[in-house]
């Protein structure tokens, strides 16, 4: 998530209210539940001041719960899968156990206190489930794999993902998801970058993603991690600030990091800042450039998304096309876990990019990336 107008409680907000309390429903021994924790909405003061509890923090003290804690026999070869979302819902899945099985695991989760755990992660690591498979012999002894997945890593269950946010605002209207089949001559994609199906790693990464997305399209082989590695030891953030209350980099920080990495793999980056609405014709000119693989040239946008009609607050993403049939662009979306790809009229984008970003106290913008 780039920088943003952001108040925690937009991104807090979003799924509040998605999931009634103990919506149990079944499928083939399949059984979901769902319940908002006390303190749904966190108090923002606790993101400054508590650590940095990652989902790998979180997963060890699942492991040695379980581990630790005598379990009833009839958890045996069972599947759970679980998330806490940033708005402290809790969604919890169970496999190969009855229902009544399925409710005592949920007590087990309360008495535990494994949900009040789960509100330890930071709120910037809630966008993964954890998959948790346990099984127990005639002896008692424990097996237990604990893995955090995208939810449409998770195999062999059909649950609708918590995490979704979708185009469900007013204006989202005027956004379409993007739908390879219904590809048209006037239609210029870039699928280089649009049959990438990786997604930001957590909620703070669109910016070390979108350049991710961008060098692997152009062969280069890199990470997310690598990047943030580098964001770190270039002393453009420390770890602490990058998940704090200003979370993610500005387009400026971006930039710094773009020419970093282009003296390393031999591209050029050139920020522009819209501080007036006056250079949309050169913005189009650059995304039909972006549009064709051997032009050279490649977009980074960062846009704040309810002006677009899109749940969140600011955030980057990669230009992949343009329709030259009605002015629209395609955004190759980097958080694939919570919203597809789309088109979205040029104007419109141009708009939302020169929203400003309550930090650097300036217009958003782009980032033109230029390959020899």
């Amino acid at each position: 998530m780039g920088h943003a107008a952001l108040t925690c409680h937009e991104l807090f907000n979003q799924n509040a209210n998605q999931f009634p309390s103990y919506d149990l429903h079944t499928s083939l021994q399949q059984f979901e539940t769902s319940y908002l924790l006390p303190n749904a909405t966190p108090d923002t003061t606790q993101i400054k001041s508590k650590p940095i509890i990652t989902r790998f923090n979180a997963q060890q003290k699942l492991n040695q719960i379980f581990k630790t804690r005598q379990l009833p026999f009839v958890f045996q070869n069972m599947r759970i899968v679980v998330n806490l979302s940033p708005s402290n819902s809790l969604h919890i899945i169970t496999e190969g156990i009855s229902l009544s099985s399925h409710q005592l695991l949920v007590e087990f989760f309360k008495q535990n206190k494994i949900d009040l755990m789960l509100q330890d992660i930071n709120i910037y690591f809630r966008n993964k489930y954890f998959e948790i498979q346990i099984s127990i012999d005639s002896l008692g002894s424990k097996n237990i794999i604990i893995e955090d997945k995208f939810d449409f890593d998770i195999q062999g269950l059909n649950f609708r993902s918590q995490l979704l946010s979708g185009f469900g605002t007013a204006k989202s209207q005027h956004i379409n998801p993007y739908k390879d089949k219904k590809r048209r001559d006037h239609h210029t994609v870039r699928h280089d970058l649009m049959t990438q199906k990786t997604s930001q790693d957590n909620l703070a990464t669109c910016g070390p993603h979108s350049i991710e997305k961008i060098l692997k399209a152009r062969g280069i082989d890199i990470n997310e991690s690598d990047i943030f590695d580098l964001i770190i030891r270039l002393g453009i953030k420390t770890e602490s600030d990058y998940f704090g209350e200003t979370p993610g980099l500005t387009l400026t920080e971006l930039s710094i990091l773009l020419k970093t990495l282009g003296q390393q793999y031999g591209f050029s980056a050139e920020v522009h800042l819209l501080e007036t609405l006056n250079d949309e014709s050169e913005f189009k000119k650059y995304s039909i450039l972006a549009s064709h693989f051997d032009n050279k040239t490649d977009i980074i946008i960062n846009y704040y998304s309810p002006n677009i009609g899109r749940h969140g607050a600011g955030h980057f993403s990669v230009v992949a096309g343009y329709n030259s049939k009605n002015n629209s662009i395609l955004v190759s979306e980097v958080n694939l876990a919570r919203n597809p790809s789309f088109w979205v009229k040029l104007t419109s984008l141009y708009g939302a990019m020169a929203n400003v970003d309550n930090i650097s106290q300036h217009p958003r913008g782009y980032i033109i990336i230029r390959w020899p």
